[in-house]
């Protein structure tokens, strides 16, 4: 059949594949197509579908130069393990792969195709990763949903203005790239039923609708941050939980380019057998460097202060959370049903002046409700010397902020009496590497403490190392 330009076959059962087919198909769509590879002979210039559902294809190479190929569909073909190379087929306006459970690598040619439209994957339970780079300018769709072993999202090299949803529900997602702020025109992600916590970069907030709860709108903020390009201190910030533990970005929001304070990373065990070692001395005139400063009961932000001199020293910071507190009613449980967004918001003021300003966004499942211990060093990262004679006072403020699914707005803690409070308490640390005759919690360090204060920061101190014994 020379002059064939469509052929469709449905419900039909064959022993074997075809070892032929016409060159001159514009269409071929056959359900259940019964080989395990296309017939290499097989070279039609103006084949525009081919659609081929369940089929027995184990692997797709063109080898051939498909110029006119605009849609194809390898839905439910569960032998196919692998895409290779699409780069001959220029004009791909729309790839499916779903439910393909068997394949687990994609050519990374397909991350490069300028006409793609829709690209699909939805229950690919083999797929860790879909391609390592996009740069797709024509995708407005991306269906990775119930792709249950994807950990990682491409990395966004261009500037993708059509793009409107990316769907990655049920996913093991941790981090989302901080090139996803080049998909510019996203105006719907979608993250319903991922269990892991998940790191936002703080910027995307503002440009689009998270969906995390099925049945219900998204997270969105109602205030840009007006930074395109944050600094971005790396795996900075540890979140412990009785289920593990996560490392997230930190986002500056600083103004200025100089930053003085950084945040880094915390030695978690280090610092625990440090902790142990002192046994918690609590007699201020040991080399106890620790202090806790107790949340307010219907406050969202916990003020940390101490004294310095000469150079800021290291120092260890935590932050004590209680998500459970928002669940006190059924009202909030509704809202809540399956993820929440956090935001964790750290300012250092060094006498007056404003000197670093920090963004930790991210998504947690609620169906494992702990508290959580978010942790993180804090240094300068110079011989910066702020006074030589006078002592410096250092305020912290930790903010928490949580965002409100159903509505455009973001409500602080204290704005909402259902949710009572999420900060329970901060603790500071000093590292022994800093001299303590430069550092003092008091609030001057001309006056010592009264000894009705020494009991009381006593009691907290023994309250937070049994906390901590939960999270070692």
């Amino acid at each position: 059949m020379k002059n064939l330009r469509i052929l469709i076959i449905r419900n039909a059962n064959f022993s074997r594949g075809p070892r032929i087919l016409p060159n001159s198909l514009k269409v071929l769509d056959w359900s259940g197509y019964q080989s395990s590879s296309i017939p290499f002979i097989f070279n039609p210039k103006n084949l525009a579908i081919l659609n081929l559902p369940k089929s027995f294809l184990k692997r797709f190479e063109s080898l051939k130069v498909f110029e006119k190929l605009n849609f194809l569909d390898f839905e439910g073909c569960k032998f196919l393990t692998e895409i290779r190379s699409l780069s001959r087929v220029p004009n791909l306006g729309a790839l499916c792969l779903d439910y393909c459970t068997n394949l687990f690598q994609i050519d990374e040619s397909i991350g490069f195709l300028d006409k793609l439209v829709l690209l699909s994957a939805q229950g690919c339970t083999q797929l860790e990763s879909l391609v390592p780079y996009i740069n797709l300018p024509s995708l407005e769709t991306l269906d990775l949903r119930g792709c249950s072993r994807l950990e990682r999202f491409p990395e966004v090299l261009g500037v993708m203005e059509n793009i409107k949803d990316v769907h990655l529900d049920q996913t093991a997602l941790e981090q989302i790239p901080f090139t996803i702020g080049n998909l510019v025109g996203l105006q719907r992600l979608f993250l319903r039923g991922c269990q892991g916590m998940i790191q936002l970069p703080n910027y995307i907030l503002p440009k689009l609708e998270i969906i995390t709860t099925y049945g219900c709108r998204g997270f969105r903020s109602s205030k840009d941050e007006g930074k395109v390009s944050p600094k971005v201190f790396t795996n900075a910030m540890c979140v412990y939980y009785e289920y593990g533990k996560s490392f997230l970005n930190v986002y500056s929001l600083n103004i200025s380019s100089n930053i003085v304070i950084e945040v880094c990373s915390l030695p978690w065990t280090q610092l625990v057998n440090e902790l142990k070692k002192l046994r918690f001395d609590l007699s201020f005139n040991s080399n106890i460097q620790v202090r806790v400063f107790a949340g307010k009961l219907c406050s969202n932000e916990s003020l940390v202060c101490f004294w310095f001199r000469k150079k800021f020293p290291r120092i260890a910071l935590w932050c004590i959370l209680e998500p459970k507190k928002h669940f006190d009613n059924n009202m909030v449980l509704k809202h809540f049903d399956n993820n929440m967004v956090l935001d964790v918001k750290f300012n250092v003021v060094i006498n007056g002046t404003k000197q670093l300003s920090t963004s930790c966004e991210y998504i947690f499942y609620t169906r494992k409700m702990t508290d959580q211990i978010l942790s993180c060093d804090l240094q300068c990262k110079s011989e910066v010397i702020f006074s030589e004679k006078e002592w410096n006072h250092v305020e912290i403020l930790c903010e928490i902020e949580y965002l409100m699914p159903c509505d455009s707005k973001r409500v602080m803690t204290y704005h909402d009496r259902t949710t009572k409070r999420i900060l329970k308490w901060s603790v500071i640390y000093v590292y022994p590497e800093n001299n303590k005759d430069d550092f003092s919690f008091i609030n001057n360090p001309d006056f010592p403490l009264s000894p009705e204060q020494k009991f009381q920061e006593q009691r907290r101190i023994r309250y937070m190392y049994s906390t901590f014994n939960k999270f070692e």
